[in-house]
C-alpha cells in the first residue's frame, strides 16, 4: 500500500492539468467553464469547477496548451503557455476578476514554476524540449542528461538502487535493454530532436509508475502539428584538430585518423490539417577514425630458436636451439620421436617476426619478445530514423503511431594490420501505438501497444580453433561471433475515472512478452596455448636444467644461473620454442538427444519470461491544500526459462542433499 501526499499520474507518458478558479478575495467559484486548448494540434477539452473551484484534465498529452476561464459576471481569463508535463502533474490557480464576459484578462503561466514539481511526493524533475537542445551533449545523447539529476551517479545508479534496476519508458511504453540494460541505455537511441521531454523520477513512485526499485525515465517523441516545422544540422570534427600519441611519435607511427560528421534533420506538419500529423526525423553518424595499439611479437632471434636471457653475474646469455635440444630428454614415447625444439613452432614464431618486426619497446622482455604497433581504423557508421504519425477522430477518439530503426556498425578491434576486424553490428528496431477514448471529462481510457526488437551481432575475428604462444604471440584475438535477437511486447492499458470531484481513479495494467534467442559461437572451438605456467613446478622444469649445465655450457663460475627477475621470461621463451601445447581446453556441445554437436557448431538458446503487473489508484482530494493519494500495486515476473528444453533443475530436495553431503 503507497500513501504519499501530493498528486500522481499513470506512467504512460502523459500528463495531467489542474487547478482552481477564485475571484479576487479568494473565494472559490463553482461552475466555471474551464478549456484546455492546443490549437496547433486541434486538441481541446472542457471541464467545469466544482463546488471548491477545482478543474481537472487527466491523460494530457504533454505539451504547452493555454486555459480559458468564463463564468458570467466575470472577464474571461486565458492563461497560455501551461506546460503540461509527462508522467507529472501541473496545477495552474485562476483568479476571475468581475466585469463582463466579453473582456479578457491575459496571463502568461510562469515555465520555471511549471517546469519544477511542486505538486507529487515523488522525487525527480522534468526536462523539457528548450533544455534539451540547448544544453551540451557529447554525441548528442539525450540519456547523458540522466546523470544531472540529484542522487545520480555517472553510472546510472540512482539513490542507492542498482543501474539496472531502472525502467525506461518511450511514450509509456517498455524501452529497457532486456539484456543489460542500464538507466542510461534505452534499446532505441534517443536524440534531442526527437525528444519533446523527458521526466526521471528518482524515489517515491506512485503505484501507477514502474516495475523496479529503481528510477523512473519517461521519454517522449515529438509530434506533428498544423504548422510545418524542420531542421537541418551537421557537426565535423577533423584530425588537423588532434595530436600524435606520445608512444606513437617514439615509434614512428603516424597520428591516427579522427573524422567525424554528425548530420540530420527532422520534418513534422500537418497531413490533414486539424486531423492527421507526421514527424520524421533522421541522424546520422560517421567516424572514420584509428587508435594506436601495440601487440607483443616474437623477435627474429626467438624464431631462430634461441632464447636469451641475463645471468646472476649480468652477463646475456644466448641459449641456442642445439644447446636446448642438448637439455632436454631424448628418445621416443609409444614409438613416436620426441622433437626438443619444435621446427613447426619455430616456423610460426619466425614468420611472425618478419610479419610483424618489433617497433616498440613498451611490452616484451626486449630480448626474446617486443612490441609491434600500428594504427588500427576503428570506423563508426550509425544511423537512426523515427517516425511518428497522430490522428484525431473527433474529439472523443485520438490515435498515434511511432516507429524507430537504428543501423549501426563499427569496427572495435584488429588483432594485427592484415587480420580481420572484430565488429559489431546492431539493428534494433521499434513500433508503439496508442489509443485515447476520451468518453467524458470523468472518463478516459489509454491503451498502448510497444514492441522494441534488439538484434546484434558481435563479429569474431576466427571460427577455428585456438592455437596461442602465451605471452608471446597470438595470429588473432580468436573473438568469437554471438548473435542475440530480443523481441519484447508490451500492452498497458489505463482507465481514469472521476465518479466525483474530489476522487480520480486509475485502474490499469502493463503486461510484458519477453524472449532472448542467441547464438554464441564462442564454446564452439577448442583451444591449446604454449604455457609455461603448465608445467611441472609453474614452469621451473624449464629453468633448472638451464641452471645446472650454464657454468659449464659457457666456462662460468659454478653457481652462476638464470638472474632472479629473469627467470620467468627465460620459461616464457624456452616454452615457446619447446612449442607444446602443454595447456588444452576440448569443448564438446551436445543437442537434445544426448548426442554431440559437429565440431564449430555454436550454442543457440532462447530464454523467455512474462511480467505482468495491476495497478488500482485513488488520488483523493480533501482540500485545495492537502490531497491523499492511495495506490495498490501487484507484479508478477516468471523466473527465466529456457524455451527448447535445454535447461535442468534438480530432482533430489535440497534437504535430502545436504543430509547426504553431512552424511
Amino acid at each position: 500500500l503507497v500513501a504519499s501526499f501530493g498528486f500522481a499520474v499513470a506512467q504512460t507518458g502523459s500528463s495531467t492539468v489542474n487547478g482552481t478558479v477564485q475571484d479576487s478575495l479568494g473565494a472559490a467559484i463553482s461552475g466555471a467553464k474551464v478549456t484546455l486548448k492546443n490549437s496547433d494540434k486541434n486538441f481541446s477539452r472542457e471541464a467545469t469547477s466544482d463546488a471548491a473551484g477545482n478543474f481537472v484534465f487527466n491523460v494530457v498529452p504533454p505539451d504547452s496548451y493555454t486555459i480559458e476561464v468564463e463564468k458570467s459576471g466575470f472577464k474571461k481569463n486565458v492563461v497560455s503557455d501551461v506546460k503540461a508535463l509527462t508522467d507529472n502533474r501541473v496545477t495552474v490557480s485562476v483568479s476571475l476578476e468581475i466585469g463582463q464576459v466579453t473582456e479578457v484578462v491575459n496571463v502568461s503561466a510562469s515555465a520555471a514554476e511549471n517546469i519544477i514539481n511542486t505538486q507529487d511526493a515523488s522525487l525527480g524533475n522534468n526536462f523539457i524540449s528548450q533544455q534539451i537542445i540547448q544544453l551540451p551533449l557529447n554525441a548528442r545523447n539525450v540519456g547523458n542528461l540522466l546523470s544531472l539529476q540529484p542522487a545520480v551517479t555517472s553510472s546510472g545508479y540512482v539513490a542507492g538502487g542498482r543501474s539496472d534496476q531502472a525502467n525506461l519508458t518511450i511514450d509509456g511504453l517498455d524501452a529497457n535493454d532486456q539484456q543489460d540494460g542500464t538507466a542510461f541505455s534505452p534499446v532505441i537511441r534517443v536524440s534531442p530532436d526527437t525528444i519533446e521531454e523527458f521526466r526521471v523520477t528518482t524515489v517515491n513512485a506512485n503505484s501507477t509508475q514502474g516495475r523496479s526499485s529503481g528510477a523512473q525515465v519517461g521519454f517522449i517523441t515529438k509530434s506533428g502539428s498544423n504548422t510545418f516545422h524542420g531542421n537541418l544540422f551537421e557537426y565535423h570534427r577533423n584530425t588537423v584538430t588532434t595530436a600524435n600519441d606520445f608512444f606513437n611519435n617514439r615509434s614512428g607511427v603516424k597520428r591516427p585518423k579522427l573524422i567525424r560528421n554528425n548530420f540530420g534533420g527532422s520534418l513534422g506538419g500537418p497531413i490533414i490539417k486539424d486531423r492527421f500529423f507526421f514527424f520524421y526525423n533522421y541522424e546520422g553518424r560517421r567516424d572514420a577514425k584509428g587508435t594506436s595499439v601495440v601487440r607483443t611479437v616474437p623477435l627474429a632471434s626467438l624464431g631462430r630458436g634461441e632464447v636469451k636471457f641475463f645471468a646472476t653475474n649480468g652477463q646475456l646469455i644466448t641459449l641456442t636451439a642445439a644447446q636446448i635440444n642438448g637439455l632436454t630428454t631424448t628418445g621416443t614415447a609409444s614409438g613416436v620421436p620426441v622433437v626438443d625444439v619444435n621446427p613447426a613452432a619455430l616456423a610460426v614464431l619466425a614468420s611472425a617476426a618478419q610479419r610483424y618486426p618489433s617497433n616498440d619497446n613498451t611490452i616484451g622482455d626486449l630480448q626474446n619478445t617486443g612490441g609491434y604497433r600500428f594504427n588500427q581504423a576503428q570506423p563508426v557508421k550509425l544511423g537512426a530514423h523515427t517516425t511518428k504519425l497522430d490522428f484525431k477522430l473527433g474529439e472523443a477518439h485520438s490515435f498515434f503511431a511511432r516507429g524507430n530503426y537504428q543501423n549501426d556498425s563499427a569496427v572495435t578491434s584488429q588483432q594485427f594490420p592484415d587480420t580481420p576486424t572484430i565488429a559489431t553490428w546492431s539493428h534494433p528496431k521499434a513500433m508503439a501505438v496508442g489509443y485515447i477514448w476520451t468518453k467524458s471529462s470523468t472518463f478516459i481510457n489509454d491503451f498502448r501497444y510497444g514492441l522494441t526488437r534488439v538484434a546484434l551481432s558481435s563479429q569474431g575475428d576466427s571460427a577455428v580453433n585456438a592455437v596461442t604462444f602465451r605471452q608471446t604471440f597470438s595470429d588473432r584475438a580468436y573473438a568469437r561471433t554471438f548473435d542475440q535477437v530480443t523481441p519484447v511486447h508490451n500492452f498497458t492499458d489505463n482507465v481514469n475515472w472521476r465518479p466525483i470531484s474530489n476522487h480520480s481513479f486509475d485502474l490499469g495494467t502493463n503486461i510484458r512478452i519477453i524472449r532472448n534467442k542467441r547464438t554464441n559461437f564462442a564454446p564452439a572451438f577448442d583451444n591449446g596455448v604454449a604455457n609455461h605456467s603448465f608445467y611441472a613446478g609453474a614452469g621451473s622444469v624449464l629453468s633448472t636444467p638451464v641452471n645446472a649445465s650454464l657454468p659449464g655450457l659457457f666456462s662460468l663460475p659454478a653457481g652462476t644461473a638464470i638472474r632472479t627477475d629473469w627467470v620467468n621470461n627465460s620459461r616464457i621463451a624456452l616454452a615457446q620454442v619447446i612449442g607444446r601445447l602443454s595447456q588444452y581446453s576440448a569443448i564438446f556441445n551436445f543437442g537434445l538427444d544426448g548426442k554431440p554437436l559437429t565440431a564449430g557448431s555454436p550454442a543457440v538458446r532462447e530464454f523467455a519470461t512474462e511480467e505482468a503487473d495491476f495497478y488500482g489508484q485513488d488520488v483523493w482530494r480533501l482540500g485545495s491544500n492537502l490531497t491523499l493519494t492511495l495506490g495498490l500495486r501487484y507484479g508478477l515476473s516468471r523466473p527465466v526459462y529456457e524455451t527448447q528444453g535445454f535447461q535442468t533443475k534438480p530432482n533430489v530436495g535440497l534437504g535430502d542433499y545436504l543430509d547426504k553431503r553431512i552424511a
